[in-house]
């Protein structure tokens, strides 16, 4: 009976994406981004199984696995599932959300980590595109791409066109 109860607390503690993101968090926060990565592995199939591969609770789970590989290093995985997640949060959401220029940004961070400059900038290009229409001006999310797509200039040495991005805020 007690292994019974057992396994019953345990499906029910990581029974929802939410409480598998916010221990995800938990383990990026401490720095344990291997833990992050084999948590959201392990409960990325019973999440497409119980809310469908193309669900925004799986996005959710391919988020956190996307940072917990980039936490790691491991830029090639993070940067596959982050264009899977890019294709999900398209096809839910439509290309002009929110999320987009979020994800988009997310892509841009990981191929500005893998030295390619110029696929960087054209992700940070398009999330700052669709994040002036959507999110608030003041977004702290809206400041990072700013910031990233000024970097990403900085880095090839177009110092005017950092100038300029940065000036926009």
């Amino acid at each position: 009976m007690t292994s019974l109860l057992s396994l019953a607390l345990i499906v029910s503690s990581l029974g929802s994406p939410e409480r598998t993101h916010w221990i995800a968090v938990e383990r990026f926060e401490q720095g344990r981004y291997a833990e992050a990565a084999k948590l959201c592995r392990d409960a990325l199939p019973r999440i497409e199984r119980t809310y469908g591969a193309d669900s925004l609770e799986t996005g959710l789970i391919l988020r956190d696995l996307a940072r917990a590989y980039r936490g790691e290093g491991y830029l090639v995985k993070a940067e596959a599932i982050q264009l899977r997640l890019l294709t999900l949060v398209r096809n839910r959401l439509g290309e002009e959300d929110a999320n987009i220029a979020l994800v988009l940004d997310g892509l841009g961070e990981i191929q500005f980590e893998q030295g390619r400059i110029t696929e960087a900038r054209r992700a940070f290009a398009q999330a700052l595109r669709i994040g002036e229409k959507t999110l608030d001006a003041g977004s702290p999310h809206l400041a990072t791409i700013v910031n990233d797509l000024a970097a990403a200039d900085q880095s090839d040495r177009r110092y005017g066109k950092a100038l300029a991005v940065r000036a926009k805020r």
